[in-house]
Order: C-alpha cells, then sequence, then structure tokens
C-alpha cells in the first residue's frame, strides 16, 4: 500500500512542490490572452526605409472584450528588417504568438515595386496554419489605412476590403487569387499574375475594379476600370456587365452587355506573331440619362457605334500596357506555341518569353448588337 510518509521523504518530490508553489501565483496572475494566440483575418506588407512593416487586422480575444459584446477587431502593425523579425514583434507586443490560419487577405503595397514579392510572400506560404487560399491583392496606399478604413466600415471577417476584393476577382479576373495561385502562375512561362486592387476612397474602401499584373513575381503595371472591364470580355465564361457609356456630350447610356462569343486567332506574319481578338456581344438599354430637356431616345445604331468604339479603344489601350511590360495576360506563348510549334521556336531564337508579346502585332473586332 501507497504510503504518503514515505513521499515526503522523497527529496526530488519535494523540489517539485516548492517550484509549483513558487509559481502557482504567476500562473494565476496571468492574463487569458497570453494562453491563446493573436489572430489575424488581414495582412499588409510593405517596404519601408527601416525594412518590412507588416500590418494586420487582429480579431480581439473574447476574454478582452465584455461576454455580450461581438466579436471585434484592431490593427496591429510592426517594422522590422524582415517579415519574420516584424510578426516577431507583433507577437510580443501582444503577448501570444501570431496566426494566420484565420487569414483572408494578403495586402502587397507599393512599395515593394520593383521587387520580386514572392520572397516576403513566401515567409507566409512557409507557416504550416496559412490559408494558403487567402487572397492577395495590391494597393498604392498604406496597408494600415486600408486595415483601419475596413474596420470602420464593417466589423466583421474580411471586412470591406474582402468584400472589395472578392467582387473584384468575381466579375474581373473570374477566380480568386489565392497566395497559392500567385506562386503557381509566377512559375509558369508567362510568369504574369492578375490581382484585384484596393484603394482608400476618401476614408472608406473604394469600390473599384482596377487590377494589378504581375510579371516573374514584380509589380508590372495597373489597368484602370474601363481596361479591367474590356478584358473581361475575353474570359472563358459568359460574361454579364453593367457598362456605362457617354453617346455624346450631353448623353450617358447604361448598357447591360452579355458576352455571346471570344476568341483569339493566331498566325505568323512575315515571321511576326500576329492574334486577332474576335467579340459578339449583345447589349440591352438600361437607362439613358441626357442633360438636354429633350426626349433622350437614340437611335440603337448610334450607341452601337460608341460601345464598338470604347470597347476596342479600352481593350488597345489595356494589351498595350500589358505588353510594354512584357506580361502575357492572355496566355500567347502557350497559344502560339501549341498552334505553332515550328514557327514560335525560330522566332524565340535569340529572345526571352517576354518578348513574345512585345512583338506581337494584334486587331480587335467588336462586334456589338444593341436592344431597347
Amino acid at each position: 500500500m501507497f504510503k504518503f510518509k514515505t513521499l515526503w521523504k522523497n527529496k526530488v518530490f519535494i523540489v517539485f512542490l516548492a517550484v509549483v508553489v513558487a509559481l502557482a501565483p504567476q500562473a494565476a496572475a496571468r492574463p487569458a490572452q497570453m494562453l491563446s494566440k493573436t489572430l489575424l483575418t488581414t495582412v499588409g506588407i510593405n517596404k519601408v526605409a527601416d525594412g518590412y512593416e507588416v500590418s494586420g487586422e487582429m480579431i480581439i480575444n473574447k476574454a478582452d472584450q465584455p461576454q455580450s459584446a461581438e466579436r471585434k477587431t484592431v490593427m496591429v502593425s510592426a517594422t522590422a528588417p524582415t517579415i519574420g523579425e516584424a510578426v516577431n514583434k507583433i507577437s510580443a507586443s501582444q503577448g501570444r504568438e501570431v496566426s494566420f490560419a484565420h487569414t483572408t487577405l494578403i495586402i502587397v503595397a507599393s512599395g515593394l515595386d520593383g521587387e520580386d514579392v514572392t520572397k516576403p510572400l513566401t515567409y507566409f506560404l512557409q507557416k504550416t496554419e496559412i490559408n494558403n487560399g487567402a487572397s492577395v491583392v495590391y494597393t498604392k496606399d498604406d496597408p494600415k489605412a486600408l486595415i483601419e478604413a475596413s474596420i470602420k466600415q464593417a466589423i466583421a471577417q474580411g471586412g470591406m476590403l474582402g468584400q472589395t476584393a472578392k467582387y473584384n476577382q468575381d466579375n474581373v479576373i473570374g477566380k480568386p487569387t489565392s497566395l497559392e495561385t500567385f506562386f503557381k502562375d509566377s512559375l509558369r512561362k508567362s510568369a504574369t499574375t492578375i490581382t484585384p486592387v484596393v484603394a482608400l476612397d476618401g476614408e472608406e474602401i473604394g469600390n473599384n475594379l482596377a487590377i494589378a499584373i504581375f510579371h516573374n513575381g514584380k509589380f508590372a503595371v495597373t489597368l484602370d476600370e474601363a481596361q479591367s472591364t474590356a478584358l473581361n470580355f475575353l474570359q472563358p465564361k459568359k460574361t454579364k456587365l453593367r457598362y456605362n457609356i457617354a453617346v455624346d456630350e450631353h448623353t450617358v447610356a447604361t448598357l447591360i452587355i452579355q458576352q455571346k462569343k471570344s476568341k483569339i486567332k493566331t498566325s505568323f506574319r512575315d515571321g511576326v506573331p500576329h492574334y486577332k481578338i474576335q467579340i459578339k456581344t449583345t447589349a440591352k438599354v438600361e437607362e439613358l440619362s441626357s442633360q438636354l430637356e429633350i426626349d433622350n431616345h437614340l437611335p440603337a445604331v448610334d450607341i452601337e457605334m460608341e460601345l464598338v468604339r470604347k470597347l476596342s479603344a479600352d481593350l488597345v489601350a489595356a494589351l498595350d500596357a500589358v505588353a510594354a511590360e512584357g506580361a502575357d495576360i492572355l496566355n500567347l506563348y502557350d497559344i502560339f506555341n501549341r498552334r505553332h510549334t515550328h514557327a514560335l521556336k525560330n522566332f524565340m531564337a535569340d529572345k526571352n518569353p517576354s518578348d513574345l508579346v512585345r512583338h506581337a502585332t494584334h486587331e480587335i473586332k467588336v462586334d456589338v448588337r444593341v436592344y431597347s
């Protein structure tokens, strides 16, 4: 039978008990949040003079709030020579380890322009608990200001930033630009990635459909809402968008445009790659607003002509801007390689993959039918 008297004579047990008694008051007084993790739903990365600035939207632990309160978030940030050190600073300031398991958005700021952003993003990809489906977005604003604005507009996971990014992805890019997708795209032959752009409009998150183009992991160019909308008509899926055009100096037409068909024809002309984009759409006039006090009815042919002109001009501007950076958003290298293997091999003999879009010529044909 076990005897307590025997246990009391054991010196090891006595030392253990003394340590427990000494540390018990400290353990009891330790704040509840020390026993949990710092959950970041949004992370912003920027390059500053002192290194990297990491910002985050942090979920306030329930232990720090009244029991009846809804879950709230606050902005935290730190600057250090490396991403890892900045994250460690946030951990130290909060007294608990940072966790990215609930991260849904990673903001890449313009301070990283000219740098291969896959390198700082590698830190997050290496974290075992990271959400690989977290969306990557681009901004020219301060990530801290964006996160603070998002928190003010909507106290919820993802907030206004997440909603804006999702709307952009669904209506322009056609698929989420996740952390995993960003890395996979950067390894392709064309090495081109498209991300949503988030921006401030005053003190709130702006609702825009601009996109950022990354080439070889580096920021290349941003396309405005008109250019990115025009590119949307090249999506394989059937696209339906609300579109505003100025028919003349007095009249604006609001149209519902339905893409019917889009295709790319390729060829070589005098040894140079050439592609022709054909788009067929229909458009229904939703509203005509005129500054003149007259009947604002306009013939469909006038609207068709202006719509063809605008779509074509926006598409040319977008393709030229991207091609100037050597970014292949249409995957032309793969298309030409599949259809014209021998001709492409001869053309690319003394060139790199980025030269294809820089040298390729193009033409655009837009066919529109407008209904009242």
